[in-house]
């Protein structure tokens, strides 16, 4: 039986979302998990851990004696394993990097979690990073992506053959996912994203003046980060019908309140908030970027809006909020039928299970 190395930056990432994949590749391969902060790790099941002291800011990068240790825990474990299956950017770049200038001949999936560049886009951020991943790409010898927007920008220096569409790593399905019946009493939109600009913020606040004259619709805002600025915003703006709720441990049952789910994004890999939403039976309201689109049947489990279209966006929420309960709770249960058929976590883990074993 092989050994097949899980690499991810910290444990967050094996935690929150690769539990079901790690169950499926333990029927065929030996395991370890790697990532910075392995006392996090949740997963047990008698597969073993392993440390590597990944840089996470350019001052670790640049520091001679931590760099070495981490290059002498990498090229430990690269003596103990058959292949790498590698998330997250700093995990990823650092292997490919090592595996270049020491010439290690190890097998490399790399599962991308959403390109650092933007397909389409050419700042000088998106050029560096496609170049990069250009270089880096020769190094790899299978990609694994979540959005149709990263398959087609990859597939355009990689062997095709070699590079896989799954959609994430799926959402666990509740057990009872009944539709809950519109409530216009209090129309509740929720929206969750770290308080960034790039989350849409500044157009959520132009969404919500444009929607005040409508007294009982309230936008339910949760998010990790400096909320300051957006409180002075909200306040400054007299947006009543903002509430900042911030962040919370139990997210999904929050979910469960809302009306809609409202995503002014302006990009992702794959939003998970989305996904959340649409097992619950929450229709979505969202940008056309890659990450968002990718989950959303215009006008059969949601609606999609240019990025700088709020007005589109305000006029999607109007006509959900004066949609007719029959149509409404049809909406909702296209969300759900949806969610079995594509995000089932269990179904997708499988998946993946299967490309890495049909390619090790």
């Amino acid at each position: 039986m092989k050994t097949l190395a899980i690499l991810t930056t910290k444990s967050i990432t094996h935690n929150r979302f690769l539990d079901c994949v790690t169950k499926e590749l333990k029927k065929n391969y030996k395991l370890i998990l790697v990532c910075r902060d392995i006392s996090n790790l949740k997963m047990n099941n008698n597969i073993k851990h392993y440390q590597i002291d990944f840089p996470i800011n350019i001052f670790e990068l640049i520091n001679l004696k931590k760099t070495i240790k981490f290059i002498r825990q990498f090229l430990f474990l690269l003596k103990k394993v058959d292949l790498i299956y590698v998330h997250t950017p700093i995990a990823a770049h650092t292997l490919r990097i090592i595996k270049i200038f020491l010439r290690i001949n190890i097998k490399v999936i790399y599962h991308i979690h959403g390109l650092r560049y933007i397909p389409g886009k050419y700042t000088l951020k998106s050029i560096i990073f496609r170049f990069l991943e250009l270089i880096l790409s020769l190094v790899t010898d299978i990609f694994i992506v979540i959005n149709n927007s990263d398959y087609k920008s990859i597939i355009k220096f990689v062997n095709p053959k070699n590079v896989f569409l799954v959609k994430g790593v799926g959402i666990n399905i509740p057990k009872n996912n009944q539709t809950i019946i519109k409530n216009n009493t209090i129309f509740v939109i929720g929206v969750i994203g770290s308080f960034k600009s790039e989350k849409g913020y500044y157009q959520l606040l132009e969404i919500a003046k444009s929607l005040l004259p409508i007294k009982n619709i309230f936008f339910y805002v949760y998010g990790n980060g400096d909320k300051k600025w957006i409180k002075k915003k909200i306040s400054n703006n007299k947006l009543s019908n903002i509430v900042l709720k911030g962040f919370v441990e139990d997210i999904e049952r929050e979910i469960e309140n809302f009306n809609i789910f409202l995503h002014p994004s302006h990009r992702e890999g794959l939003n998970v908030s989305i996904q959340e939403c649409l097992v619950r039976g929450i229709p979505v309201v969202t940008t056309n970027v890659r990450g968002c689109r990718d989950l959303i049947v215009e006008g059969y489990n949601g609606y999609i809006y240019e990025v700088q279209d709020v007005k589109k966006a305000a006029q999607h929420i109007v006509q959900l909020y004066n949609m007719d309960l029959f149509n409404f709770n049809k909406l909702k249960r296209n969300c759900i039928k949806y969610s079995k058929t594509n995000l089932d976590r269990k179904n997708l883990s499988k998946q993946i299970a299967d490309i890495i074993k049909n390619n090790d």
